[in-house]
């Protein structure tokens, strides 16, 4: 995103990737209401796992929304070391995201006949990968034809 003028692990660089990771992630229009502005550590653990990011990444996003006071911000990274949940963090991320658009497509493919290999060798995508999101074993079965 940087073309030449970006330098891999510069200050400057690193920052807006942080920055375009949270907004990716967690996106403001959607996260901001549901963010609090004190630490709620319950509610920061149901966030965790609704949206599969770190503790530490929701309380830098509450605080670069506005939402959290620097103070609370300060607080919450203190109580973060104080826990022991800089190093290991409490509570599931939540269960991995569907991969709803892979799965029409493979879908489709089905219904035109071409098979999983070809899908494979089209789409760039490694087979492993696919098989292990799909969460399902993706054999090629005879097709007979009337």
């Amino acid at each position: 995103m940087h073309g030449v003028t970006g330098k891999i692990g510069d200050k400057v660089t690193e920052s807006q990737a942080h920055e375009f990771a949270a907004a990716f992630l967690m996106p403001a229009d959607d996260i901001r209401s549901e963010l609090p502005d004190r630490l709620d550590w319950p509610a920061f653990l149901r966030l965790k796992a609704k949206w599969h990011v770190s503790l530490s990444s929701l309380l830098v996003r509450a605080k670069t929304l506005g939402v959290m006071s620097e103070h609370t911000y300060t607080q919450g990274w203190k109580a973060l070391s104080v826990r022991g949940w800089r190093k290991v963090e409490p509570g599931p991320l939540g269960n991995p995201e569907a991969p709803v658009l892979l799965q029409r497509a493979l879908e489709l493919m089905e219904t035109t006949g071409i098979s999983f290999a070809d899908f494979i060798n089209s789409s760039g995508l490694p087979e492993v990968d696919v098989r292990t999101l799909l969460s399902r074993d993706i054999s090629e079965r005879p097709r007979v034809e009337f």
